[in-house]
């Protein structure tokens, strides 16, 4: 199953993102990813990455919210 992330100003918060595409993540985990997140816009808004250094930054991004998604309980694992 591929993953993606919508990265942008209108974009969905990544919570919403990782549980509507069948994952769950901690909830302390969405929200210091997106405090991150937030603060890569931040700095691009207000011009103190541009472009380029936006994209890096939100590229290493990925693999923090990768490592943190969780596949959801199937309905057998749970009475187990």
């Amino acid at each position: 199953m591929e993953f993606k992330i919508s990265m942008g100003c209108l974009a969905d918060p990544i919570e919403k993102q990782v549980k509507d595409q069948g994952f769950e993540i901690s909830e302390e985990d969405a929200k210091i990813l997106q405090r991150y997140y937030d603060s890569i816009l931040l700095l691009y808004v207000n011009s103190i990455l541009n472009e380029t250094e936006t994209k890096s930054a939100q590229k290493k991004l990925m693999p923090k919210i990768v490592k943190a998604l969780r596949k959801p309980k199937s309905n057998k694992e749970e009475t187990k």
